[in-house]
């Protein structure tokens, strides 16, 4: 496993182990209060969650693969369906760059 899919196997783990945390810290995440978090938004989200060493392109992916309708936002019901879903959100085996 490269450094690449360490970090991503971290993040996932760490949004489906903290699932109500997440959840109850999404309206601070939006600062645009737009009900929804851009890219942005969420790569400032997973360094505050403490992964400091979080590269955009690491954010990304995730981003990707949590934004189910790939409409380039993450809505609250959108996050809270894909964990509450308790399943992997993606495969720490995948080649992300």
């Amino acid at each position: 496993m490269d450094m690449n899919e360490y970090m991503i196997w971290e993040l996932q783990e760490a949004l489906a182990s903290s699932k109500k945390a997440l959840l109850e810290r999404f309206i601070e995440w939006d600062t645009d209060k737009s009900g929804a978090l851009d890219k942005f938004e969420f790569y400032r989200a997973v360094k505050s969650m403490g992964f400091q060493d979080a590269k955009p392109e690491h954010t990304s992916q995730l981003f990707e693969m949590l934004d189910v309708d790939g409409s380039g936002q993450i809505e609250y019901q959108e996050l809270s369906r894909k964990l509450a879903k308790n399943t992997k959100i993606g495969s720490p085996s995948r080649k992300l760059i």
